[in-house]
């Protein structure tokens, strides 16, 4: 009986570790001003200077992208490991979702998986 006991107890205790693998982020982390350093399609790597030198700022729930003097607002989310962009300057642009993989004081990497495309997106951050 104690033997049964003990191998319950650990498959309890395994399945609540794997519960808790998944990353959690905080939003706040995102606010300030951040370079988008690099994208990543589908394996091809494209630098800041070569995508027009974007930048993007998180404001509250708010965020802005200025690439080239194009500006694009929006409202973003941050829940568990998913990232999620709803713009504003243009309602016809379908939502955005990515899995966050990094977020720290001065990076952030995120992709998203569509049926056809992998991006992923490195952030490096400018100011608070």
């Amino acid at each position: 009986m104690k033997k049964l006991i003990v191998i319950i107890s650990a498959i309890a205790l395994i399945s609540s570790c794997n519960q808790k693998s998944e990353k959690q982020f905080d939003a706040k982390n995102l606010t300030g001003v951040w370079r988008i350093d690099q994208y990543d399609i589908n394996g091809t790597v494209l630098e800041h200077e070569s995508i027009g030198k974007p930048m993007i700022e998180f404001r509250g729930d708010e965020y802005l992208i200025n690439t080239s003097g194009v500006v694009e607002k929006g409202r973003f989310t941050v829940e568990d490991s998913t990232l999620k962009f709803d713009c504003t300057t243009n309602p016809d642009k379908p939502d955005n979702e990515f899995t966050i993989t990094k977020l720290d004081t001065s990076e952030v990497e995120y992709y998203s998986l569509t049926e056809k495309n992998r991006m992923g997106v490195k952030l490096l951050r400018v100011s608070k």
